[in-house]
């Protein structure tokens, strides 16, 4: 177990390396004000929230505590995704352990190929991902509590289980699936007793689990409502025939990456629904029938085989796009959990080969495989450093996929990489016109660079398509507030703020607009509320000090200063207010300080002013 450990933790060390992500990392840390400070209200939110269409309070409850701790330096998060992951690996280690009674080569290999696989670096290296590795957690001590149960008959143990799978299920629902799991477990047991007592009873095995299936049912029912209908398609998504193909294709591409990772990506877009379907997935029914058929067809000389793939099956069947959830056709972090039980029977497949004559040979090819694994492994954790490297990565392998190029559009965007940004929109627009993210980003790019009535047009054409989010209507709110059209800007703004009140862009401008028509008493609470969503925002603290020096409020004014020097040292506008503020409580010789500060870092200063201050 120690080398599966070991082993886990070198091939994750560059994603100790890693930065945050415009790909819900914003959502659930760096943008989310439930984790910036210790308070009641927080704490409920929580519990009483969903992020991001799904509703996980133990996920958002470990990164409130990591945000505490690391505040917003991704280092951290980082660090505790990996340790969790490592932890995991001795979990899987000791669970198929007792489920093989004992078989250490089994336990072995499951529990390597869980830690070094290329596929779960998604899990770990992506911050955003912390439910899996913190449900998967949760879900392996319920299953080893209970293997335990079965053997001791303890009603604490039987406890435990339940516990276990509560905060499984409240860190991710896809925990749902864990009574099933542990009758599958009561089968897996039934199946390697020798005693013909021992007979299987529906009865006794089913009741122990009526309190766990109760919970699974309302958890589904959470997640379907918090989901639906952002992220759950329509019925009518796709044809039955497209149904069938892209669950088949999912089904045997699972199966096929676990044993060869290629071509992996963050995103895994369906084929272009313009053209006929590849051949490639044409023939997935049939891919998808002949392997269940060798199945069913193994059972006659190992149980095994059948036994791990009902594991695999089970915990990847909700995701397998029966129903239409989302824009992928499948992603490697789903198989964080239905893996281990590929990873068993190859364990099984394993430990036999070693008690034949060929298990040096065995051996030597086992451990290249996982040297190779390792190395694949090592250099996808550097695929995740930052958006630019991991949306390139996905284009470069899906040159199709909008979500892609839109998402690198963003990035760019956020860095002022205007002309890159512009490519990337436009390409994801060529592919889907009607793509409403991108139209998002574009109407906002136009505006930043003055072509006002193209951003305007993405922005009405964006209102078309989700008259129901208010990104568009900031954007209108810019341009207008550009081209000084102030009374249009607040209208737009207004309607922003009527569709999310925690818009924490639309809350800065209506700061903004009320500031500029000089009514900085009600600009105040709209500045302050735009520090809670965004509290290492600088120039919210600026503007804020600004509006509490116009009113005479000094002392206020200078602490919003101090604090946005602390996040901005070379902020030269805030210096020179900073100044201001000195001169008005009569201290000369620090606004005299500040002034030069302000001078030296390029902000223009009147000669005049520098002179009323010596």
């Amino acid at each position: 177990m120690l080398l599966a450990v070991i082993s886990t933790f070198i091939a994750f060390l560059p994603s100790l390396q890693n930065g945050f992500t415009n790909w819900d990392d914003n959502l659930y840390v760096t943008e989310n004000p439930m984790l910036f400070q210790w308070s009641v209200a927080n704490l409920k939110a929580i519990f009483s929230q969903p992020i991001a269409g799904n509703y996980h309070p133990i996920t958002m409850l470990s990164l409130f505590l990591n945000y505490q701790l690391s505040g917003a330096d991704a280092f951290g998060y980082h660090l505790v995704n990996l340790l969790l992951h490592v932890l995991n690996v001795g979990l899987v280690f000791y669970f198929v352990w007792l489920l093989s009674k004992g078989k250490k080569w089994v336990a072995f290999v499951a529990a390597i190929l869980f830690g070094i696989h290329p596929m779960h670096v998604e899990s770990v290296a992506w911050i955003a991902e912390r439910k899996d590795v913190l449900y998967a957690f949760f879900f392996l001590l319920g299953l080893i509590s209970y293997l335990q149960y079965r053997v001791k008959r303890e009603q604490g143990l039987y406890g435990w289980t339940f516990l276990w799978f509560l905060l499984s299920v409240l860190s991710k629902p896809a925990a749902v699936v864990f009574p099933v799991v542990l009758m599958l477990l009561d089968y897996w047991r039934y199946q390697q007793s020798s005693s013909d007592k021992k007979r299987w009873n529906w009865q006794k095995i089913i009741t122990p689990k009526i309190p766990f299936f109760i919970v699974s049912l309302i958890m589904g029912i959470v997640t379907i409502y918090t989901q639906s209908p952002k992220a759950i398609g329509a019925i009518d998504t796709f044809t039955f025939f497209q149904k069938i193909v892209y669950v088949s294709y999912g089904f045997v591409m699972y199966v096929v990456k676990a044993l060869l990772p290629f071509k992996l990506s963050a995103f895994y877009p369906y084929p272009n629904s313009a053209t006929s379907l590849p051949t490639i997935f044409q023939i997935m029914p049939i891919a998808a029938s002949v392997l269940i058929a060798g199945i069913w067809y193994s059972w006659r000389y190992t149980k095994v085989v059948a036994l791990g793939m009902a594991f695999f099956i089970i915990n990847i069947l909700l995701v397998l796009q029966v129903l239409t959830v989302g824009s992928a056709i499948m992603a490697d972090r789903y198989t964080y959990i239905p893996y281990i039980g590929i990873f068993i029977i190859l364990g099984y497949g394993f430990d036999r080969l070693m008690q034949t004559r060929t298990k040096t040979i065995a051996a030597i090819i086992a451990t290249l495989y996982i040297v190779v694994l390792s190395a694949l492994t090592f250099e996808r954790t550097k695929i995740w450093k930052n958006d630019e490297v991991i949306w390139t990565d996905a284009i470069q392998k899906y040159p199709h996929s909008v979500v892609a190029l839109n998402n690198r559009g963003a990035y760019f965007n956020e860095l002022e990489k205007l002309d890159k940004a512009l490519t990337d929109f436009n390409k994801a627009l060529e592919l889907n016109p009607k793509y409403f993210d991108a139209l998002i980003g574009r109407g906002n790019l136009y505006r930043k660079i003055g072509e006002f009535d193209k951003s305007l047009a993405d922005s009405q054409l964006a209102i078309s398509i989700n008259a129901k989010d208010e990104r568009p209507y900031i954007n209108i709110g810019g341009v207008y507030f550009q081209q000084q059209e102030y009374s249009k800007s607040l209208e737009a703004t207004e309607k922003a703020l009527s569709i999310n009140p925690d818009n924490a862009d639309a809350v800065l401008n209506k700061a903004i607009l009320l500031s500029i028509e000089q009514n900085f008493q009600a600009s105040i609470p709209f500045f302050t509320q735009h520090i809670q969503l965004r509290p290492s925002d600088a120039k919210a603290y600026l503007y804020r000090g600004i509006a509490y020096q116009n009113l005479q409020q000094n002392q206020a004014a200078l602490q919003d200063f101090n604090r946005t020097l602390q996040l901005s040292p070379q902020n030269g506008q805030a210096y020179i207010k900073r100044s201001e503020s000195y001169l008005k409580m009569g201290n000369k010789a620090q606004a005299l300080q500040d002034a030069q500060k302000a001078k030296s870092l390029g902000f223009n200063v009147s000669q005049e002013y520098l002179q009323s201050l010596q």
